[in-house]
This record gives C-alpha cells, structure tokens and sequence, in this order.
C-alpha cells in the first residue's frame, strides 16, 4: 500500500512537467508564427529592394530593405503572403507554419511595355527613371475598403497614411513630408487627367489602376502643385462585348481589440495624495475609503460592436465605336462610438467614343452624396483617458454629471447631434484629334462642384444643465473649380532614339463660398432656427463668410 502511494506521487510531478513542457512549446510555436521573415532576389541571386510584401486578403505590408530582407507581423486567418514589384511577376506563397520564408521573382517583360499618363504624355514604365509605385485593382479589391486611400495601404513603400478611425474620416497621406509653401503634406491627385485637392467621394469600385509618383523630377510637369508627391487614378471604363452586370456586396463588423487601460479610482486616488505629499501608510479616510469602490467603466457605456455594408452594382458594355461603364454604389458603416455613423451614395458613369479614325471623345460623370453623424471619435478618445474615474457619470435627478475643470461627460456628448452632408458633381470629358501620325492634339475641360452643410446641436440635458439654453450651428459651403487644358504633343522615332515635343495651355479658375450662423434655442426638442430669439441669432462675420475667386493660367 505504501509502494503504490509512493508511485502515485511520484507520477503526477512528472505529468505535470511533461504538461508544462508542451504548452511551453506549443506557446513558444505560436508566438514564433506571429512573425514571418526572408529574403527577396532575382533568378541571378542578387536581392530585390523595395519589393512590396503583402500578407493576402488584409491590409498587413511591408517592403523588403536595400539587401531584400523584410519582416511581417502576421494578423490571424490568411495563410499566404504576396510578393510583388515593378518588372517583376507577382508571386504567391502559401505561410504552412514556416517562420521564414525567401521568394524568387522572375522578371516580367510585358508590365515594362505598360503605358503610363504622367503630365500630358504617354510614357512606357521602363522609360521612367524616377520612383513610381503602382497599385492594380485586383490588389485593391483584395483589401475590401472603405475608401480609395486604404487600397494603397500598406502596398506602396514610403508612403504613410494617417487616420483617426472614425467612420467617414478623411485619411492623411504622407510621401515625402511637408514640401509646399502652403504648408500642406497631401499630394496631388489625378484623376484621369483631372486635378482634384482630395478623393473622398470615389468608390473604391470604381479604380482600375494608382501610380504613386514619390520624386520631385518625375512629378516636375504638376509644379509646385505636386510637391508632396502625386497620386495618379485611372478609373475603369467599359470594354466591348455584350452587356454585364455586376454585383458585389461586403459585410463585416468592428470592435476594439482591447479595453484602453486608464488608472483606477484606487491608483487615482493614490497618485493625488503622492502629488499632493501625502504619506501612504495603508490607512485611508472615510472618504477615500468610500470613493476607492466607486468607478465608472465609460468604455462600455459608449462602445458598441460597428457593423459596415457595401453594395456595387456595376453594368458595362459596347463594341468598337463606343463603350460604357456605370456603377452604383452604397455603403453604410457604423462607428464604435455610439450614435456614430457614415453612409454614402456613388454613380459614376464613363462613356468612350470612337467618332472616327483620328477623333476620339470622352465623359465621365461621378455624383456623390454622403453624410457623416456624430463626434470625432479620437476625441471621444482622448476624453476618456483624462477622465477622473471616481466622477459619476449621472446626477441623482438622473441628469448627465458635468466633471470639474471644463471637462465635458464623454457619454453626454455621444448624444448632441453633429451631422455633415456632402453633395460632390465632377464632370470631365475630353476630345483627341491626330492631325498626323506623329502629332495630337487634345482638350478637356474638367468641373468639380461641392456644397455641404453642417448642423451641430447641444441640447440642455447633454452637455450643459448648468446654463438652460441649447445652442446650434450651421454652416453652408459652396466650392466649385473648372479646368480647361489645350495641349498638342508630337513624338517622333528614329532607330533607337525618340524626339518629343510638346506645347500646352492650361486655365483653372477657383471659387469658394461659406456662410455661417448659431443661435441659442427657446425649446431643445426642436432643431430649427425659427425656434430661436432673433437677439440670440449670430451671423459671423470677417473668415467665417466669404467669397473668394482665384484664377490661374499656366
């Protein structure tokens, strides 16, 4: 009987080491499958800087360095990596459990055949010397989003993109810094040709090609305009064939991967007496003792799981002489903050002429209505982490509870209304003669057309029971730009050598509108400003209404 006991004890310790030994191991394989690394070369061995490494179906990049090594921290669930780079054939790779993985590109003579529109030329791939990144719109689509920004997310090197996170936010996109003389850091979009100050209102959908242009030469023909580097979209357009209709629909959801730690009402209130020379010796007041049980956990309160639906409809087709693309798009997205949310309405409709032999039209015509609810989601952010923890968030009457020191109740603040609409027309066409075989002449004339409008309302209950007056704003904005190019090209080839030349004028003529107006409101339950004292209504005067016109001819 004694043997058997003793037996027994001493198993179980060794059943236990063998358990800790294989999930130290299992653990350890986990965390080394978090991480992937490698070297990218050529058939002749020699590495490949630069190359774009894509972890397939998310937005998870890298670019290898000058020696072709890179590193990629994996996210869950996609099981192959894309390797892919100017000249080169893409390359997939199934991830199988492997912690390092090298690829070997081979070169691909057609992509270096591919025509690219810089300026107001036609230039082959492999004549452009400067530092040109491009995006394809399978690699787009790859990555399902929201706005046309996030498809170059994580896919072209050196360029960084900036967002709150926010539904509807606009994204900040860095290429080579702060350059211009404005003080700006965006680059320059082109949009088939056409200048735009930003992309907010294209359908992801609708983007057949981005080349990004990183260098100052290659982008020299924009000027001061494309000093921050320059952004060229080529939209899809239709084919010959018979008609196809499209549909595609996405649905997905968003949460916080994690809780954000802040301190306690306990580590508050230890951190206030530290800074206020307090000896801690264990003991505490009746007070502290009391506040020390009782925090509010705001993260909860406000957050909520953020569902996103998108659908495209898109028909296409024509022969020879003339085709046709249009597309339908709708996306509604709602934020993790409550009350939150972003919708917006696409059509864009491109028509291609072939009239004659040497003359050749075009239009497209993008329409776009969106509209955007609720706050700034890093500023809801940024009040919770300064948020005293042992503030209630209610009255006893049941009011929303105002913090000392100017600090506004995050949740309170979830329920003023803050809405902005966007009504977007951009209208472009062209028309391209060949005069001779060698000589073109083209002209287009561009219109980009914005008005929107926007409605922010403070109810009493919310944001300020102390003062009885709820407060509104409106401001209306009209913005409106016409582009008008002429320009000829001529380009000869002798054996190996080529001559072009090329002459042009271009007119673009800025005008911009805004009114503003706020008001204090007798009733709170109604939002209109005939619900105000006409001694309560303030127009604002000197930069808050004006009208401004700017021509420029180059």
């Amino acid at each position: 009987m004694m043997k058997q006991k003793l037996k027994k004890q001493n198993t179980i310790p060794g059943l236990v080491l063998l358990l800790l030994m294989f999930f130290s191991s299992f653990s350890a394989s986990l965390v080394a499958q978090e991480r992937i690394t490698g070297v990218v070369k050529d058939v002749s061995g020699a590495p490949i800087p630069g190359v774009n490494v894509l972890q397939k179906g998310t937005l998870k990049g890298t670019a290898t360095d000058f020696d072709g090594n890179y590193s990629i921290k994996l996210v869950p669930g996609q099981k192959k990596l894309v390797f892919s780079f100017i000249g080169f054939k893409t390359q997939e790779i199934s991830i199988g459990g492997k912690t390092v993985i090298n690829a070997t590109l081979e070169e691909n003579a057609q992509s270096l055949d591919e025509v690219v529109i810089i300026g107001y030329a036609a230039v082959s791939r492999e004549k452009v010397l400067g530092s040109l990144g491009t995006v394809k719109a399978e690699s787009i689509e790859q990555a399902t989003p929201v706005s046309a920004l996030e498809g170059i997310q994580g896919k072209v090197s050196g360029v960084q993109i900036l967002t709150n996170g926010g539904p509807g936010e606009g994204l900040d996109i860095r290429i080579r810094g702060t350059s211009t003389f404005e003080g700006g850091v965006n680059p320059l979009y082109v949009v088939d040709g056409q200048q735009l100050e930003d992309i907010d209102n294209l359908n992801p959908d609708d983007i057949e090609s981005m080349e990004v242009i990183k260098d100052g030469a290659t982008g020299a023909i924009y000027g001061t305009n494309g000093a921050n580097g320059v952004i060229l979209i080529t939209t899809k357009k239709g084919k010959p064939g018979d008609l196809k209709v499209n549909i595609s629909s996405i649905s997905g959801i968003s949460q916080l991967v994690g809780d954000i730690r802040v301190a306690n009402t306990r580590q508050r209130l230890r951190y206030e007496r530290l800074k206020a020379g307090a000896v801690i010796t264990g003991f505490e007041s009746d007070t502290l003792g009391i506040l020390r049980n009782y925090s509010w956990d705001l993260q909860k309160l406000i957050t909520r799981p953020a569902i996103r639906q998108q659908i495209n409809v898109a028909i296409t087709g024509g022969n020879d002489k003339a085709k046709f693309y249009w597309n339908n798009g709708f996306l509604n997205e709602d934020g993790i903050v409550m009350n939150s949310n972003f919708r917006r309405l696409t059509s864009n409709i491109k028509l291609d002429l072939n009239l004659s032999k040497n003359l050749t039209m075009g239009t497209r015509v993008n329409l776009t209505f969106d509209e955007k609810n609720g706050l700034d989601e890093a500023q809801v952010f940024v009040q919770l982490v300064e948020r005293i923890p042992y503030f209630p968030v209610f009255e006893p009457d049941g009011s929303y509870a105002q913090e000392f020191g100017g600090r506004q109740n995050p949740l309170a603040e979830t329920l003023a209304t803050r809405t902005n609409r966007n009504y977007r027309a951009q209208i472009f066409s062209y028309a391209q003669l060949q005069i001779l075989p060698k000589l073109t002449f083209k002209a287009t004339l561009g219109i980009n057309y914005n008005f929107s409008k926007y409605n922010n309302f403070n109810p009493i209950i919310t944001l300020n029971p102390a003062t009885p007056i709820a407060t509104g704003q409106e401001r209306f904005t009209n913005n409106s730009d016409l582009q008008q190019e002429s320009f000829i090209n001529y380009k000869n080839k002798w054996g190996k050598h080529t001559f072009g030349a090329f002459a042009g004028m271009q007119t673009q003529v800025w005008n911009s509108e805004r009114f503003d107006i706020r008001a204090n409101f007798n009733n709170e339950y109604v939002e209109t400003f005939g619900n105000t004292d006409p001694l309560n209504i303030v127009i604002l005067n000197g930069t808050d209404n004006y009208r401004n016109r700017y021509r420029r001819l180059g």
